[in-house]
């Protein structure tokens, strides 16, 4: 018996050590808050208990356990643990619970927004600040927008103004108006040296130096595009692309040979020539104009009673009327070339050199108003900073 009960004592010892969900809904119905933060705590780092853990997180939020939620805020806070603080967030979104600790949860907000380093879980942390009394939410961010604008801390306001608008729908003309006069005097306050001369030199005459010459660039290519449609550069023959002598030629058709060939006379030739087609069958005798290239010549033999003579006749292949206007083209290359760059000298050229100097005028003209935009944007900061400050209390009450 000495050596039965030491043994029954360190399996009742790790048998309480060792929490199952039943356990954890048991905690959590006795609201033995404590409890649960320690299994939290010990465990969390644990990822075989990484399922138990998350229930036991999901059990403070779920059931409102204040000090449970209060402990979880500071972890979230603290952005670490890392799978606690993604786990706490993802409870309280999805139970659509607030958190208990607001105010401290507001200065973690101003701060990560302010700062740019939003962890991943951030959006759902916003959305988090947004349940509960939306009336309560909406009084403090509107007391950090005003302490803020009387202190012309227009950054700290313009994070209150955009929870306000866009987390709260607090978005009434006179709401959405202040959300605007915040961000563009934010703009302007951050390129307000030098009386603003280098932010329009780096943004205004910048940027619209930049669309004039896109808008003239854009001009001379539809310009000079619609010239070469009008205007067709003659085409360019290398040595091995010279075509083939092409002509009309007009003769009488005599008859049809068995190897497809059409027997004709050339009006001005001793002798018969050769006619084979491609595209065109004559059925009769007669009188034909058509497109072709002379291909050389045939020895032919005449009949008997023709004196059976051996002659040399012209041959001659039909081809489409391209051909011949291509021959044209290559026979009057340098002319047709001359002609073209002639007028491309006395047309095209003038006109995109006009183009050239209506875009330097203009150019110029902008940096000539350098001091007069200056002028215009600093007087513009003056009459958004006056108009917040004129309407700044009237805002996002409800």
């Amino acid at each position: 018996m000495k050596i039965v009960i030491p043994l029954l004592l360190v399996l009742i010892l790790f048998s309480g050590c060792s929490k199952n969900q039943n356990d954890l809904q048991s905690m959590a119905n006795e609201k033995d808050t404590q409890g649960l933060i320690e299994f939290i705590s010990d465990n969390q780092g644990d990822s075989i208990k990484s399922d138990l853990v998350k229930f036991a997180i999901n059990l403070l939020i779920s059931k409102d356990l204040t000090d449970g939620k209060k402990f979880l805020e500071t972890m979230i806070r603290k952005e670490k643990p890392k799978n606690l603080v993604v786990n706490a967030v993802e409870s309280y979104y999805n139970n659509k619970k607030p958190f208990e600790s607001v105010d401290s949860m507001m200065i973690y907000y101003f701060h990560t927004v302010k700062t740019g380093s939003k962890p991943a879980f951030f959006e759902q942390f916003r959305s988090v600040m947004t349940y509960g009394d939306r009336k309560l939410m909406a009084e403090k961010f509107r007391t950090v927008f005003i302490r803020e604008i009387e202190k012309d801390d227009y950054k700290m306001s313009g994070i209150a103004v955009d929870f306000l608008v866009n987390s709260l729908k607090i978005d009434d003309s006179l709401s959405s108006r202040m959300q605007f006069l915040i961000h563009e005097t934010i703009n302007l306050s951050d390129n307000s040296k030098d009386g603003f001369s280098s932010y329009v030199d780096g943004v205004y005459i910048s940027q619209l130096s930049d669309s004039i010459k896109k808008f003239y660039s854009n001009k001379r290519n539809d310009f000079e595009a619609d010239w070469n449609t009008r205007n067709p550069k003659p085409e360019t023959f290398d040595r091995d692309d010279v075509p083939s002598e092409a002509f009309y030629l007009t003769g009488y058709i005599v008859g049809k040979n068995r190897n497809d060939s059409y027997e004709i006379i050339v009006p001005g030739q001793t002798y018969r020539a050769l006619l084979y087609t491609s595209y065109t069958s004559y059925t009769t005798k007669g009188s034909f104009t058509l497109p072709v290239q002379k291909t050389g010549t045939q020895n032919v033999t005449v009949k008997e009673e023709f004196g059976g003579f051996s002659q040399e006749w012209n041959t001659y292949s039909e081809v489409k009327p391209e051909a011949i206007k291509r021959w044209q083209a290559y026979k009057n290359s340098e002319i047709l070339h001359a002609q073209y760059q002639n007028n491309r000298a006395a047309t095209l050229i003038p006109a995109l050199d006009g183009f050239n100097r209506t875009e330097e005028q203009e150019i110029q003209k902008l940096a000539n108003k350098k001091d007069e935009l200056a002028k215009k944007l600093s007087e513009q900061f003056e009459s958004y900073k006056k108009e917040i400050r004129d309407i700044y209390k009237s805002c996002f009450l409800i």
